[in-house]
């Protein structure tokens, strides 16, 4: 069944080592509106086990930084095998290369974990009735173009071959740098790519391209 806004239950993992949000957010999180934590564990390993065990999960909270299998590993995972489940990610540091990589995995959002606990309640409504929520960073990409935009239109039938190759870099941790390296071809044309590829898609920065090319199905 898919998600109402207002009528669905929200339930909702946990998974975090920080010991203190354990404790303090689940409490937090239940008396949200039709919301209900209904898992929790500190470490990556247990996280995978669990899951195979709990087919309701709609939303998991994760931190980057776990033990044993971190944050990283473990969405590449349940995104392959449990698609369904949204993600949002958690961590006290964010910058432009870490969001795209996140997008490449497939993450639904990302939040900072010093936010204050109404933006908790924004990125988990944000992330199960549009989409996507990144705390942040300026995402002011037309949420109903890019959600319009979906998988079934082929980034590849609207651009180069070369640009098709920069987008793919794009949804990592490269910097614009190593971009220009890998392709072989000058800082100044690696620039010259991502302005057309702005324009042509009318975006403004690095992680709303990356959007656009998950959407698009550049990394499926």
């Amino acid at each position: 069944m898919s998600y109402v806004h207002g009528e669905s239950i929200i339930r909702i993992a946990l998974a975090d080592d920080d010991l203190t949000l354990q404790d303090l957010l689940p409490s937090y999180l239940d008396s949200l509106e039709n919301c209900k934590v209904v898992m929790q564990v500190t470490n990556g390993r247990d996280l995978l086990e669990k899951l195979k065990h709990k087919p309701d999960i709609d939303l998991l909270l994760l931190n980057i930084k776990l033990p044993q299998v971190n944050g990283y590993e473990a969405a590449r995972k349940i995104k392959q095998d449990r698609p369904e489940i949204k993600i949002l990610f958690s961590s006290n540091y964010i910058n432009e290369l870490v969001y795209c990589q996140l997008i490449s995995i497939g993450v639904d959002g990302f939040i900072l974990k010093g936010s204050a606990t109404p933006e908790f309640r924004r990125a988990i409504f944000e992330v199960m009735r549009l989409g996507y929520y990144f705390s942040g960073f300026p995402v002011s990409i037309n949420r109903k173009k890019l959600n319009g935009f979906g998988r079934t239109h082929k980034l590849e039938l609207l651009i180069t071959e070369e640009e098709l190759r920069f987008l793919k870099l794009i949804c990592s941790d490269k910097t614009y740098k190593r971009i220009a390296a890998e392709l072989n071809i000058t800082k100044r044309h690696c620039e010259y790519i991502r302005e057309s590829l702005f324009q042509k898609f009318d975006v403004s920065n690095r992680v709303e391209l990356a959007l656009f090319a998950y959407k698009g199905g550049v990394y499926t």
